[in-house]
């Protein structure tokens, strides 16, 4: 269990994500064609999808149910959303039956779901959950006693009961902020024109990012591994598709 300020610093944060993302989210669907009132509820409905996506990740990598109130501010793991987003445009481009303006719809919300998850991650250095393994470096950071850090580094030996701080370790929340917010401003900045290629690159971009990262974290969690390749594969093959697409001419522009 988070200590107290830790679990009201990540809520905070979490919703800080949610609330930037829904507002930058629905600018971008407006820029994309879609009036106001069908872009706030493309994201209601995305949204669910990505909620339970990063929920279920989180109990798959857990394998139980903690407290109802835990559950509720803790537990989501970015993979999950990722792919419920993924799973939530599938199915809303079938009943729509309107693939090309689903892409295009994607496009629009990728770089916003990463900024986002930037975002997130300050709640993550701010519990000291997701961290580095120990590392002396100088940008490493100590977290105080009874967080997720101290109680792991315990727990292995690195410190003693008394110690006030955990071992020095890789800002491995930081590096996963900082990525996720420059892959977001890059496609902010660069659009291209073929649907779906902003969408695709950035399964891709994000994919190897957090493959490498997680090089860093104390305690490798494979699922996490796994979520990455299966992005980076997710990427390939929709840019793969777009190429044939484009090849035979079955797919123009989104604008």
């Amino acid at each position: 269990m988070l200590p107290g300020y830790a679990a009201v610093a990540y809520a905070a944060a979490v919703l800080l994500a949610i609330g930037c993302g829904a507002w930058l989210g629905r600018s971008r669907l407006s820029a994309a064609g879609l009036t106001p009132a069908e872009a706030v509820r493309g994201i209601g409905v995305l949204a669910v999808p990505a909620l339970a996506g990063a929920k279920l990740a989180s109990y798959l990598e857990r394998g139980d149910l903690a407290p109802l109130a835990w559950e509720v501010v803790n537990g989501y793991r970015y993979p999950g959303a990722i792919f419920g987003l993924l799973f939530g445009g599938l199915v809303l481009a079938r009943l729509r039956g309107s693939g090309r303006r689903t892409l295009a719809i994607g496009d629009a919300l990728a770089p916003v779901v990463a900024l986002s998850a930037g975002l997130a991650r300050l709640g993550c250095f701010a519990a000291g959950c997701c961290h580095g393994r120990a590392a002396d470096l100088p940008w490493s950071v100590r977290f105080p006693r009874q967080s997720i850090a101290w109680s792991a580094h315990l727990h292995a030996g690195l410190v003693g009961p008394a110690e006030p701080w955990s071992a020095a370790v890789h800002p491995l929340q930081l590096y996963f902020a900082a990525t996720s917010v420059g892959i977001g401003l890059v496609w902010l900045a660069w659009s291209p024109r073929r649907a779906g290629v902003s969408l695709f690159s950035i399964l891709i971009a994000d994919g190897l990012v957090k493959l490498s990262l997680e090089q860093l974290r104390m305690g490798q969690v494979p699922m996490l591994e796994y979520g990455a390749l299966a992005a980076i594969s997710t990427g390939a093959i929709g840019l793969a598709w777009i190429l044939i697409q484009d090849r035979e001419g079955g797919l123009r522009p989104r604008y």
